[in-house]
């Protein structure tokens, strides 16, 4: 389970401001967008053609394009949401090799690819 103090102290971490700080904001909250923006709590604002806009070019970019456009902080993330990604897909893929009959979760023929 997450606590509170588990929550403001991973907010804390990943916005880079102190506990203290983050415990302060989420007492004055809420926000509106430009007020969060300048304390720290969201990157940037934009519109919702703003968004599809920006995830229509990182999809363009691909994987290792999207990390050149990151900031190093935020590079970290990024790794990690991809690798726990693999691992769900990876555990998906052995799920369904089991309801199939087979004992591995990846093919062990090239044939076992088609169907």
């Amino acid at each position: 389970t997450c606590g509170f103090g588990q929550l403001t102290s991973t907010i804390a971490r990943n916005r880079h401001l102190d506990q203290a700080t983050v415990r302060a904001l989420v007492d004055q909250a809420p926000f509106q967008a430009e007020e969060a923006q300048k304390k720290g709590l969201v990157d940037g604002l934009l519109y919702r053609d703003g968004v599809y806009g920006a995830v229509q070019k990182l999809i363009a970019l691909g994987p290792e394009g999207v990390l050149s456009e990151l900031p190093p902080m935020r590079r970290v993330g990024f790794l990690l949401v991809r690798a726990k990604v693999a691992g769900k897909q990876q555990k998906q893929a052995q799920q369904q090799g089991k309801k199939k009959g087979k004992t591995k979760g990846w093919p062990a023929k090239a044939h076992e690819h088609e169907e």
